[in-house]
């Protein structure tokens, strides 16, 4: 579907990926999701070869939401950027548009479109709009197929698990949880523990940010209308 669509827009040729920011503004290859309409294993050697870190469509999202459009407003500045663009104005395509994509929990997406045919400013402009609603869709529903994918791969957590950590999440401490559940401290912190070990994270906060992003707690109130 999306290759249809995008080909009705004049791109044959594209490519989705989507990372977790980092504090730079950057999201390395281990963490790339994509979808490709390039046969010839364009993306395992993106994220082979780290090229998010010479990537200048990347590093333009560092300080602009803007859509790039190709070749005119981009220009490699050092030589790894200049490699970059030399692969992918040979093999992919050497007009169109590159459209950032913001998505919730520090995401990125970036779509790539466009043909080797020469396309004119206005009519990549013209298509600007269209990218970018096709890519927009694209990347939430890639997103939710790694949400549930993810979702499968974590060990389910106990009632007591989700309570807790649904507790941490509002801000209440250690101390306050064992008060209001009439444990003790140590309990509490060996259940958070378990939790910590089942999520594959390393702090309380952490897990019950994963156990939202997942969607464990909506699982949860929708089996027990009382537990939030």
């Amino acid at each position: 579907m999306v290759s249809a669509a995008l080909t009705v827009a004049g791109m044959r040729s594209w490519f989705l990926m989507i990372g977790t920011k980092d504090k730079d503004g950057l999201f390395g290859g281990a963490s790339v999701l994509a979808m490709s309409s390039d046969a010839t294993g364009w993306m395992p050697r993106y994220a082979r070869n780290n090229w998010a870190l010479v990537d200048p469509f990347v590093l333009h999202t560092q300080h602009s939401n803007t859509p790039i459009l190709v070749p005119y407003d981009v220009d490699g500045e050092s030589s790894g950027q200049k490699e970059f663009l030399k692969k992918l104005y040979g093999e992919l395509f050497a007009y169109g548009v590159v459209v950032p994509i913001h998505l919730a929990q520090e995401r990125l997406a970036l779509l790539y479109a466009g043909n080797n045919q020469e396309l004119s400013r206005k009519t990549i402009e013209e298509a600007v709009p269209i990218v970018a609603a096709i890519g927009q869709e694209a990347a939430i529903w890639l997103e939710a197929q790694r949400e549930v994918e993810e979702r499968n791969r974590v060990l389910p957590l106990t009632a007591t698990e989700l309570e807790l950590l649904s507790l941490a999440r509002r801000g209440f401490s250690t101390k306050d949880i064992a008060a209001m559940q009439k444990i003790t401290t140590a309990t509490v912190n060996n259940i958070f523990r378990r939790a910590n070990e089942k999520l594959g994270t390393h702090s309380r906060q952490d897990a019950a940010i994963t156990a939202e992003r997942l969607g464990l707690y909506r699982a949860a109130m929708i089996q027990n209308a009382s537990f939030l």
